[in-house]
């Protein structure tokens, strides 16, 4: 008689035991990938001007995407909290800003300037600003602002 999967003349191999005695460190690594990349993006700010004067940006509901304020050569003017002024990389004196304006459209920028405004600098000071931009012929000027995230 025969049963199948017995096979008596077989001899039953012995296994060795031999356990992992190593760390496998590629799961420890992965984590601190991902913890590295976390914190990396959460410490990274928001709005900072290039000289690293951060802006706090008002929000708006209805935003329309402006890809080229991210040009090299677009003219951006930072208005700060304490109403200091950057043009591009230099800080400027409101007086400043004409003169830096037409030399960058001498220098073939665009006929438009982007307003970096901070949210609590008082209007009075930012339509002082608009005279200016005014005053060296430009017309087109667009205020850059946060999008306001909707919540249902």
């Amino acid at each position: 008689m025969r049963v199948d999967g017995f096979y008596p003349s077989r001899k039953i191999s012995k296994r060795s035991n031999r356990y992992l005695a190593q760390t496998d460190l590629l799961p420890l690594f992965c984590v601190l990938l991902v913890l590295l990349v976390v914190v990396m993006v959460a410490s990274a700010p928001a709005n900072v001007c290039s000289r690293g004067v951060r802006a706090d940006l008002p929000l708006a509901g209805h935003t329309v995407w402006l890809p080229k304020a991210m040009q090299e050569n677009a003219i951006r003017i930072y208005v700060v909290r304490d109403e200091s002024l950057y043009f591009g990389n230099s800080r400027v004196l409101l007086e400043g800003i004409r003169p830096g304006i037409l030399e960058n459209l001498k220098g073939g920028s665009e006929k438009h300037v982007y307003v970096e405004v901070d949210s609590r600098v008082r209007y009075g000071f930012v339509k002082k600003v608009l005279d200016e931009i005014r005053d060296a012929k430009v017309e087109n000027v667009s205020f850059l602002v946060e999008t306001k995230s909707v919540v249902d």
